[in-house]
């Protein structure tokens, strides 16, 4: 029995004092203990990189690098997806989420 499971997804925001730790050392340890999904969020960027675990190799595979005017969405989370303008932009976040409130209402 797992007292603390994995969770199904990670999201990191990235910034330059732990970019490198993001990247590399949680990177490997999120594939070891089983995280289905990891995201990178790189706020200087403006970009979004989501990453899924390859069963086969259990190493990340990535699955698509999104920007602004794109949509990420879960390989993990089923119906979970956010426009990328949503994580960066305080207008565009408040209708997103009052559009996932009004989804499981």
């Amino acid at each position: 029995m797992l007292y603390y499971p994995a969770p199904d997804l990670v999201v990191e925001v990235l910034s330059k004092s732990t970019q490198r730790n993001d990247r590399e050392v949680k990177f490997e340890d999120y594939a070891a203990h089983g995280v289905g999904e990891y995201w990178l969020v790189d706020p200087t960027r403006q970009t979004v990189e989501l990453f899924s675990l390859d069963a086969d190799t259990e190493a990340y595979a990535l699955v698509g690098l999104f920007r602004m005017g794109d949509v990420a969405t879960s390989q993990t989370l089923a119906e979970f997806s956010i426009p990328v303008k949503a994580i960066f932009d305080a207008p565009a976040n408040m209708a997103a989420l009052r559009t996932l409130l009004s989804t499981n209402s």
